[in-house]
């Protein structure tokens, strides 16, 4: 784990992130925005491991997944760069996995499971544990994003969440006064929690 907020470890596949050890060890919050999780559902460590994170009332677990299954303008696009070299159905299959494994985990754990379907295009794949922040990238690539590069960096979400859902809300960016007289690795995480603020203030529950 990042030891403090200014470290930031990039490693080589999301296989060396140990998520079932992060799950297992959330005290606070697990948010998925990754399109799809046939992976984590397939995967009986991991999966086991987000039952394990739950069974701690404090946990909340928040999923973003993209609804293969709903005929939108980008949706073909968006199955592309997720899944480069399947089919739309092939992708589809795996969309309903991820839908079905998060549906148990909602009705095994009452109250502590949101799932969301997106309505805008995906653009990062990310999972925040707590203020653990685990984000990877999208690419037309043979090489898909779990085998990519993926960063880890300890993001101070209390600090940065209300000036997303500020911006998110009224509708306008950050102050760009507000975004000068912060560091530069504050304006950069705050990135990824307006990407996760926005995917959620416009998915579909």
């Amino acid at each position: 784990m990042c030891g403090h907020s200014d470290v930031v470890t990039c490693v080589d596949g999301a296989v060396a992130l140990d998520f079932a050890s992060v799950f297992v060890s959330a005290s606070q919050r697990i948010w998925l925005h990754a399109a799809i999780y046939n992976r984590f559902a397939e995967n009986a460590g991991v999966a086991d491991a987000l039952r394990e994170g739950l069974r701690n009332p404090a946990v909340h677990l928040e999923v973003v997944l993209l609804p293969v299954w709903r005929d939108v303008p980008w949706m073909d696009a968006a199955c592309r760069v997720i899944r480069p070299f399947l089919s739309r159905a092939e992708v589809r299959e795996r969309a309903e996995v991820s839908a079905a494994f998060f549906a148990s985990l909602s009705k095994q754990f009452a109250g502590q499971v949101t799932v969301r379907e997106a309505t805008v295009f995906p653009a990062v794949p990310m999972v925040l544990v707590d203020s653990t922040l685990f984000s990877g990238q999208y690419m037309h690539s043979t090489v898909l994003a779990p085998e990519g590069h993926w960063i880890r960096e300890t993001v101070p979400v209390e600090t940065l969440m209300p000036l997303a859902e500020q911006a998110v809300r009224e509708n306008r960016p950050v102050s760009s006064t507000l975004l000068q007289a912060m560091p530069a690795r504050l304006r950069a995480q705050l990135r990824y929690i307006e990407e996760w603020v926005r995917a959620c203030a416009s998915a579909v529950e």
